[in-house]
């Protein structure tokens, strides 16, 4: 390709590159490679394989506190007593003082369960196995008995049943049965004392009603005598006698009328006045003799309800029976080692799923398998494979992995992937021509040195003339260094110089040439501003057929945009698992404000 001269070079920039005809070409697109990957078990396993130290950390400190609670656990028995409450239970009426058979509600169920519960229950209960006297059991006291029985005890239901369950824990079998057969029997006492309690209430105000209407009744048949007693009304004669006397008091009346009017006829009023008091005596009479049967009615009836509750009282039941004793297990059962730790396990294995899960959503670093580079902006991506860490600090052994000749598994792949790198920048140029590469990075320890590295070894195996400019600068650790001492001069000053640059360039190497200048070289503005300039880059481009410039990242550096007037392509390197997307967005910016498009690499070592 003929040289461009000055005035062609003026006028040109920066819309032509004067070292390529094909500099503003569109980079080929990669092959497709079937859809877009999406979240399976392939991504899920990488995932965890990315993470799998801090599920390992995860899972060790839930399993390790999981060991020093089971040592520092005091061994205990758990024992358990099965108690049935009774569908019905006699209860006072509403309005009746007599026992009526009521059925339980759950209300009713859970209510008994808190008494059970109950703080006054567990005193009850301490109270009649002597527990406050037991050294072992509490040295503080009932109160201090108490509290050490209710955090050994509880009560449950069994899934909505009328079963409930008495459950103890204690370091002592013995005293752990005594505690649930104990609390089961305290309960059916207290319910049955409780009905007989009810019962006898109930028989005490029949007996107080009883009696008050038997002093009532004895106060009526008083008052009935009396007033039998004072008028004779026991005495049927009596009336009939006052009848007859004032018949003949009117005869009398009759017969003397003219004689003695006066005198018959006050014994006739008097007579009068006296049937008159009897009669209503009489009717006094009667009205205490109906009152008197009412009384008695009601005593009857009473003595009934009395003789009833009493036939009830007899064959009250309690409102619990105790189905299953507690029985003391061999060995103690708390804590279940195997049981606790496969929980533990499990535990470990959830929270280092979530750990992870949340690590990873959280990371914004770049993981091949995670995201495709065409969701990151980077169409056209192509991923290169890993290559072993020896590989990557020695040259020879790189090139003998590239060149098909070394043992790593990763050699025959990373040899296609970077002929195939190499055929998408030369794209339509042919293989005649220089090819002029910018090989940079999103930040630094991407590995573009070692990309540069690969696609000169690459390009030289297939007997091309390949020349790799290093700029970086340093070498890191992890990045194949170049093997030659760098030069005292920085690029400025070698473009100024076509004869030193060519001294300055190092042939002695069996893949490829390799020009190092000083570290913090820079590019001129205008590189082909000067005749010296364009001599010296018209000289590299005859002699070589892949020109690579290794520079630093983007955002770090004002290299790559000054390289872009000499360079026909840019490979931007990103790494797996180290470059972020902050940095990864910076680059994308700066690029496309140079309008420059780039090939994304992926290096997965």
């Amino acid at each position: 390709m003929p040289a461009a001269g000055p005035a062609e070079v003026v006028t040109s920039l920066p819309a032509q590159k004067p070292f390529s005809d094909a500099a503003d070409a569109p980079l080929p697109r990669a092959e497709a490679g079937g859809p877009a990957p999406r979240i399976g078990f392939a991504e899920l396993g990488a995932v965890l394989r990315r993470r799998a130290w801090l599920a390992v950390a995860i899972a060790a400190a839930v399993m390790a506190l999981a060991l020093l609670v089971l040592h520092r656990t005091e061994p205990q028995y758990a024992v358990e007593a099965t108690l049935v409450l009774r569908e019905s239970a006699a209860r006072p009426g509403s309005g009746s003082p007599q026992l009526q058979w009521q059925r339980l509600s759950q209300s009713t169920i859970l209510t008994e369960i808190e008494v059970l519960r109950s703080r006054g229950f567990a005193a009850a209960l301490v109270a009649d196995l002597g527990l406050a006297e037991d050294p072992d059991f509490s040295a503080g006291g009932a109160a201090a008995a108490v509290s050490r029985l209710l955090r050994g005890y509880a009560v449950a239901q069994h899934r909505g049943s009328m079963a409930v369950g008495i459950y103890v824990r204690d370091p002592d079998a013995a005293r752990a049965v005594l505690i649930a057969n104990g609390a089961a029997q305290l309960y059916i006492r207290q319910t049955r004392d409780g009905q007989a309690a009810q019962a006898q209430r109930s028989m005490a105000l029949l007996e107080a009603r009883i009696a008050g209407l038997n002093r009532d009744i004895t106060a009526a048949g008083q008052e009935l005598s009396g007033l039998v007693r004072g008028h004779a009304l026991d005495d049927p004669q009596a009336q009939k006698r006052l009848l007859e006397q004032l018949r003949r008091a009117y005869q009398q009346l009759e017969e003397r009328q003219a004689e003695a009017a006066g005198q018959p006829g006050r014994e006739l009023s008097t007579l009068a006045a006296a049937l008159e008091t009897r009669a209503q005596a009489e009717q006094k009479r009667k009205t205490l003799e109906r009152g008197l049967e009412d009384l008695l009615s009601r005593r009857a009836t009473l003595m009934s309800q009395l003789d009833g509750l009493r036939a009830q009282a007899a064959l009250l039941t309690p409102l619990a029976r105790q189905i299953a004793t507690a029985q003391a297990p061999p060995a103690p059962n708390i804590p279940n080692r195997r049981t606790h730790l496969a929980g533990s396990f499990t535990g470990a294995l959830v929270l280092a799923f979530a750990a992870v899960l949340m690590r990873e959503t959280a990371d914004g670093r770049i993981f091949a398998g995670r995201m495709p580079l065409q969701d990151l902006g980077l169409p056209g991506g192509v991923r290169f494979p890993a290559v072993a860490r020896r590989c990557r600090r020695s040259l020879p052994q790189l090139a003998a992995v590239l060149t098909r000749r070394g043992r790593a598994a990763a050699g025959p792949k990373a040899a296609e992937t970077a002929g195939h790198i190499l055929s998408l920048l030369r794209g339509g140029t042919g293989p005649e021509g220089c090819l002029p590469v910018l090989v940079t990075a999103a930040q630094h320890g991407d590995g573009q040195r070692l990309i540069a590295l690969s696609l000169a070894v690459s390009a030289a195996s297939e007997g091309r003339r390949v020349l790799l400019v290093d700029l970086e600068g340093q070498s890191r650790r992890a990045d194949c260094p170049v093997p030659v001492p760098r030069s005292a001069c920085p690029f400025e000053s070698l473009l100024q110089n076509p004869l030193h640059l060519s001294r300055e360039i190092c042939t002695g190497l069996d893949w490829f040439d390799v020009l190092a200048p000083a570290a913090g070289s820079r590019v001129p503005l205008d590189p082909f501003g000067s005749p010296e300039g364009r001599a010296a880059l018209d000289k590299l481009r005859r002699e070589y057929d892949l020109i690579l410039f290794c520079a630093p990242p983007v955002p770090d550096s004002a290299l790559p945009g000054r390289l872009q007037p000499l360079v026909s392509r840019t490979v931007l390197v990103l790494r797996d698992r180290h470059t972020s997307r902050a940095a990864l967005a910076e680059a994308q910016a700066m690029l496309q404000q140079g309008g420059i498009r780039a090939l994304p690499v992926l290096n997965c070592g």
